[in-house]
């Protein structure tokens, strides 16, 4: 086994250093997708949701108290 010596910084290593931003750019991107979706969403469910015609005079009809058997 290799051994290394124990002052040495593990952010002067170009792998550690590698790893570190591709992690940061990695989260920054899974960030800017969620924020993404979220305001997609949002936006998908503020649609359709207004009453375009006019209401129905009676929109709920009382059914019937009898009982049908089938």
């Amino acid at each position: 086994m290799a051994q290394k010596k124990g002052s040495e910084n593990p952010l002067e290593s170009t792998e550690v250093l590698a790893a570190v931003i591709a992690g940061g750019v990695a989260g920054l991107m899974l960030a800017v997708l969620l924020i993404v979706f979220l305001v997609y969403r949002m936006r998908k469910k503020d649609q359709g949701s207004y009453m375009l015609g006019r209401p129905a005079a009676q929109p709920y009809q009382r059914t019937s108290d009898q009982e049908i058997y089938a």
